[in-house]
């Protein structure tokens, strides 16, 4: 049995594709040889731990130093966190015999891998985002670098690793493992007829990064061109006032829903006409993107991060740049008037989906990772 402990501490707690990668993988490695613990102040992860009855431990700790201020305060609070971290992770493995323990944030990541490892412990640590913002300027980069040593590294996409590589980490302790989706025995295929609306769908948080104002600003000129058109938008996060600010300013409030959190978003896919996922920054990979394709939904999104290892322009769909609302009107305009043509792209991606990113690879190369022994 690999019992594994998972830590998070984090700057913010919203539902995103990282917490949903993470459940995914407590939920999918076979129960028999794997357990998993959570010890963290990530009120989503908690609440899912909760939900689905499994072991969890609230602990309080210092915000994730990814910001000037937070650092700060995590330098005079990191001391006294870092023996309460090296407590919860000894009394795990005397009372729960953990085998592992599985990083999330930057702050167990830089705390407690040298601890973990010299009891024994493999470290796994998990990038789901860009360094570009939160690591590249941050001082605290000379304690991930050092520590980075001591852990096996999975970045989400080989974007990630690229930057990783960039920073000075050896490329042997980095892994890429695609997110992958369940397979469906009968694949779906999507009707090139429309209804009586074209309904365009976003999921996703709703913070500045995500760039949902911009796909608001080229819905107001695609439904002056697409009467019929309607826009859905599931998500929520601190941007869900001022962007419903913004619907209200341009006169969209009969034409835009915001539809808040929904854990089962599989119907939405299959009634939206297409996906858009107009991200501005650190869209490392885009978990969104790949359950789309699997129902075979056409797709324009952010020419970012690691979008473009999903998503080849005009194989797959279509990219467009970041911020430009020109561009994304435009394309938005295309599709909708040559919508064979986005379902045939669309096939294409339904077909790199069921060979790229299964979600039975991911499975399988995840219980590698957490099964390998560690050197005493």
């Amino acid at each position: 049995m690999n019992n594994i402990l998972i830590l998070k501490f984090p700057y913010s707690s919203l539902f995103g594709g990282g917490e949903k990668h993470t459940m995914t993988l407590v939920e999918k490695l076979n129960p028999k040889d794997f357990k998993f613990y959570l010890a963290s102040s990530c009120t989503v992860l908690l609440k899912e731990f909760q939900y689905k009855k499994l072991d969890f431990e609230y602990v309080k700790a210092p915000t994730e130093p990814v910001s000037k201020k937070a650092i700060l305060l995590f330098i005079l609070k990191a001391p006294f966190f870092k023996l309460k971290l090296k407590k919860i992770v000894k009394k795990y493995k005397s009372e729960k015999n953990i085998t592992t323990i599985y990083c999330l944030s930057l702050t167990e990541k830089i705390l407690i891998t040298k601890f973990a490892k010299k009891i024994g412990l493999k470290v796994v640590w998990m990038e789901h985002v860009s360094m570009e913002r939160w690591l590249s300027k941050n001082p605290l980069k000379i304690l991930y670098k050092k520590y980075s040593k001591d852990a096996t590294i999975v970045s989400a996409s080989k974007s990630i690793s690229q930057e990783l590589l960039k920073l000075g980490i050896n490329g042997e302790n980095i892994k890429t493992i695609y997110f992958g989706v369940k397979q469906e025995n009968t694949p779906y295929e999507r009707s090139a007829e429309l209804n009586n609306k074209f309904i365009i769908g976003t999921i996703g948080r709703l913070t500045k990064e995500k760039g949902v104002n911009v796909l608001i600003e080229a819905f107001k000129k695609v439904s002056e061109v697409i009467p019929n058109s309607e826009l859905q938008i599931i998500g929520d996060g601190p941007d869900k006032k001022y962007l419903e600010h913004l619907t209200e300013k341009l006169g969209l409030n009969d034409k835009i829903k915001f539809l808040g959190f929904q854990r089962n978003t599989s119907q939405y896919y299959q009634n939206f006409n297409i996906f858009i996922l107009p991200s501005l920054k650190r869209e490392s990979f885009g978990i969104v993107l790949i359950e789309a394709l699997k129902f075979q939904l056409p797709i324009i999104a952010s020419n970012i991060g690691g979008i473009p290892e999903i998503i080849t322009n005009d194989q797959e769909g279509l990219l467009f740049e970041p911020g430009n609302i020109q561009d994304l009107t435009s394309k938005i305009i295309w599709t909708r008037q040559n919508y064979q043509e986005m379902i045939y792209l669309a096939t294409h991606g339904q077909n790199k989906v069921r060979q790229l990113f299964n979600l039975d690879k991911t499975i399988s190369e995840f219980s590698k990772v957490f099964s390998h022994e560690v050197s005493k």
